[in-house]
């Protein structure tokens, strides 16, 4: 029997902040998304929630970075 390792689908998590990467090992391509679009590429604030929006950036980067790391280990790039 042989096993064929196609698609993969990972989640990084940090407080409410979600990353979703799925790799494809044949083509050896992924893609990053999120379950939803809040805060997705702008960070608009009314000034109350400045702190809020740009320590969310920071954790969606962590997660964004920590994927891309593994991602890099898994497709061997």
């Amino acid at each position: 029997m042989k096993i064929k390792k196609t698609w993969a689908t990972v989640h990084f998590i940090e407080g409410d902040i979600e990353i979703e990467a799925t790799l494809n090992y044949e083509t050896k391509s992924f893609y990053l998304s999120h379950g939803c679009n809040d805060r997705n590429v702008t960070y608009k604030s009314d000034g109350k929630n400045s702190r809020v929006d740009l320590d969310a950036a920071i954790v969606r980067n962590k997660c964004v970075s920590s994927a891309l790391i593994y991602i890099k280990k898994e497709l061997s790039f």
